[in-house]
């Protein structure tokens, strides 16, 4: 049983440090590389970053992360940044699925309360986006 606990965390926290390489490669690809952040949206990437590991290692919360990717997308939009409500879409959506592994695996740390509440954050990112292409 430790053993798979071991391998189901190792496992998760493999991903997770896949999806934030991905999440990384995708804002550096869809931005002009002249444009800097704001030191708004830098200190808020940070965070979010620093949040997104506390989560892997059970020390912050589902809702912990989504107030950070929010914020980031707040401060990114404040720049100008088109993708910024994608990139809070994508960051939310790897969330949800990384909650969703964890809680389907039965361990410790995600109940029930918290996988939904990263599908309604996933939710929300997906349905803000269809409301601002149909404007």
């Amino acid at each position: 049983m430790s053993t798979n606990r071991r391998f189901i965390t190792a496992g998760v926290g493999l991903v997770s440090v896949l999806t934030l390489l991905s999440v990384s490669h995708l804002r550096a690809g869809k931005e002009d590389a002249t444009q800097q952040p704001s030191p708004l949206a830098a200190a808020a990437f940070e965070a979010y970053k620093c949040t997104d590991a506390e989560f892997n290692s059970g020390q912050a919360t589902v809702e912990d992360v989504y107030r950070w990717s929010h914020r980031l997308m707040q401060a990114e939009q404040a720049d100008g940044k088109t993708t910024a409500l994608a990139d809070h879409a994508e960051r939310m959506r790897a969330l949800r699925d990384k909650t969703e592994k964890i809680f389907k695996a039965s361990i410790a740390g995600v109940s029930a309360c918290k996988y939904h509440s990263t599908r309604y954050y996933a939710l929300e990112a997906e349905q803000a986006i269809v409301k601002k292409s149909s404007q």
